[in-house]
């Protein structure tokens, strides 16, 4: 799993230990800003990404008459800087800067409008009710990874919404890094043992 994607051996996702009754267990939630906490915060992070991968049913998205169903996960503005997702089109560096952007796959694109060129800027709609602009077509990917969608929205725009994800106290997406090359993971893991605590108590 997750070995298609350029520079993998320096693409991490962070895990959070947490104190349960029986002792400790492990978490792939983190809170809202964990990534870009670490980006900003630690100059091994090359990079950070968000992307709230669990608990999205899938909805509906629609062109004129036509109205289908898709799985899609909501990513942050770096998501496609870190994951070398192949575009058909678009800027990797653009394509989740508009909150009201979506990203679609080339098979989704098919089937919404019948080809997958010359789309971009055309609108759909999600729930039949929100309108999104289509700003990028991701080539069909391998599946042999854990990612797995057919359209991507803004993590930006929901987490305006839903303000409570952007605070240190609370957990809900999942974070990933892409650390500079040579960086020591070990050595970090023990440079950021109480971050979390630190964060959460500011």
């Amino acid at each position: 799993m997750d070995k298609g994607y350029d520079q993998i051996d320096q693409i991490y996702q962070v895990m959070e230990h947490v104190e349960i009754p029986s002792g400790i267990g492990t978490a792939s939630n983190t809170a809202g800003p964990m990534a870009q906490g670490l980006a900003d915060d630690f100059p091994e992070v090359e990079i950070g990404a968000t992307a709230r991968t669990k608990s999205i049913n899938p909805n509906t998205l629609s062109f004129g008459d036509k109205n289908v169903k898709a799985k899609g996960l909501y990513a942050s503005k770096d998501f496609f800087s870190l994951f070398s997702f192949p575009l058909l089109e678009g800027s990797p560096e653009q394509i989740l800067q508009d909150p009201s952007s979506v990203i679609i796959t080339e098979s989704l694109a098919r089937r919404l409008f019948g080809n997958e060129r010359d789309i971009i800027g055309k609108q759909v709609l999600l729930q039949r009710e929100q309108p999104l602009q289509v700003s990028g077509i991701l080539k069909d990917f391998d599946k042999h990874t854990s990612l797995q969608f057919d359209y991507v929205l803004s993590f930006e725009a929901w987490a305006e919404e839903n303000t409570w994800v952007q605070a240190w106290q609370n957990r809900h997406p999942q974070a990933f890094v892409r650390f500079q090359k040579g960086t020591d993971i070990a050595a970090f893991n023990e440079k950021i043992y109480d971050y979390m605590t630190l964060k959460a108590g500011e």
